[in-house]
């Protein structure tokens, strides 16, 4: 089977799913973190199947009729991952948000999450002949800052959000975060591939870091799409990973990969 470390840490439902008129687990008013009742709630089967290039995992929710089918191909520490949705059920379904993938990042650890010595995220900011600008700081230094906390002292959610509309994918930013963990001198990173509109989100809630990408999200450009019966939607994909070391060896792993 062809995986990494990283894949058999993290990968297993990496993805978030919503659906119109579904109860949502509490998030902010918009889907972040959670999958909505039709994906999440019920009886679910795993069947993990070796590929080519790497691992597919079919998802079957049996009482709500949906099957996801989440790939996963593999190129040295790089995953490269995209989903397939498909309603089983004579019910029509609307799909209303889709990511093409998503990971959490467990934060504990001596220092705090928010303080400026923990984490050092860079995001890349892109115009017209301006390419190419690279801003870095602390989470904290982009807007992310600690929430109430809910039962049992779990943080409740916030969020970073980079994204770009239309066609012209790096209009606004480069459709890349890069994150560092410099306690543990490790460096993790997502990339939404695909020409047209993206957006990446990158959080705390409970006790990790959520960090997830797509271009199907009817918060973001009015997505929806109505899935009949044997109906499916294939979503962008996206890549991601964690490397030992710091932006530099991020930036290395990724150009292998491209």
């Amino acid at each position: 089977m062809k995986t990494n470390k990283f894949f058999e840490e993290y990968c297993k439902d990496n993805i978030i799913l919503n659906f119109e008129g579904d109860i949502h687990t509490f998030t902010e008013g918009v889907a972040f973190v959670f999958s909505s009742s039709t994906y999440e709630n019920g009886n679910k089967t795993y069947l993990k199947t070796e590929t080519d290039k790497g691992v597919d995992i079919k998802v079957v929710n049996e009482d709500s009729g949906l099957e996801v089918l989440q790939h996963f191909e593999i190129y040295g520490e790089v995953i490269r991952q995209y989903n397939e949705i498909k309603n089983l059920n004579d019910d029509e379904k609307v799909l209303t948000n889709a990511t093409s993938a998503k990971f959490s990042v467990p934060y504990k650890g001596l220092i705090p999450w928010n303080d400026d010595r923990r984490f050092k995220l860079h995001i890349c900011k892109a115009a017209w002949s301006a390419e190419a600008q690279w801003h870095s700081g602390s989470l904290v230094d982009f807007g992310l800052n600690p929430m109430r906390y809910l039962e049992k002292g779990l943080q409740g959610p916030a969020k970073i959000t980079i994204s770009s509309k239309g066609s012209w994918s790096t209009g606004t930013y480069y459709p890349i975060v890069i994150l560092e963990d410099l306690e543990k001198g490790e460096t993790y990173f997502m990339e939404h591939e695909g020409g047209l509109s993206w957006k990446i989100n990158l959080g705390v809630f409970a006790e990790e870091l959520v960090i997830d990408c797509g271009s199907a999200d009817i918060h973001h450009d009015g997505f929806f799409k109505k899935l009949g019966k044997d109906d499916s939607f294939t979503t962008t994909s996206a890549i991601y990973g964690k490397v030992q070391g710091g932006f530099d060896e991020a930036v290395k792993e990724l150009t292998r990969y491209k």
